[in-house]
């Protein structure tokens, strides 16, 4: 499953020098367990990574606005 996620994986690594100490937890917590993503709702994620829904929001949002641009 790893593969299918490549493209995620390599996007958030080139952007994430604009990242946030927090946003730089999610894409952590992100890359280490790529598999269980689709099981997780932003809820699980956000208590998993010890932060706010609006966080992780504000963090997806962020993510589809870099790939967006480039």
């Amino acid at each position: 499953m790893r593969n299918e996620f490549h493209p995620l994986l390599t996007r958030i690594s080139s952007v994430e020098n604009q990242f946030t100490e927090i946003d730089r937890e999610i894409a952590k917590f992100i890359q280490a367990h790529l598999e269980d993503i689709p099981n997780y709702t932003a809820n699980d994620i956000a208590a998993k990574t010890y932060v706010s829904k609006a966080s992780l929001t504000r963090f997806c949002k962020k993510l589809v606005s870099m790939v967006l641009r480039n």
